[in-house]
């Protein structure tokens, strides 16, 4: 799937699977994705604004100039994620490290 220059407002994507996906230029807003199911998905400019991501899974998924603002990221599981930053994929093994190289 591929989504581009969309806005998606009260988007209900609880429990959702996206495998295989490309976001670009994309605002996610006042959204529920909690458990949501993120395999090989790429984020390329996109924004998360107060959004549940509680417990959602994030595997094989690089974010580049993606940003979260006062959203639910408790419990989420991270895991072979990559972060551009300062022009280079950073690798991001687990939560810990995924917070420190978000933009909030």
């Amino acid at each position: 799937c591929s989504f581009q220059n969309c806005t998606f407002n009260h988007f209900n994507a609880r429990k959702a699977k996206f495998s295989s996906c490309y976001f670009e230029d994309c605002k996610i807003t006042n959204s529920d994705m909690t458990r949501a199911e993120f395999y090989d998905t790429h984020f390329k400019n996109c924004e998360f604004l107060g959004v549940d991501l509680a417990a959602s899974d994030f595997d094989r998924c690089k974010l580049e100039s993606t940003r979260f603002f006062k959203s639910n990221l408790n419990l989420i599981l991270v895991e072979d994620v990559k972060v551009w930053k300062s022009k280079e994929w950073v690798e991001i093994k687990d939560f810990s490290s995924f917070e420190k190289h978000l933009d909030e």
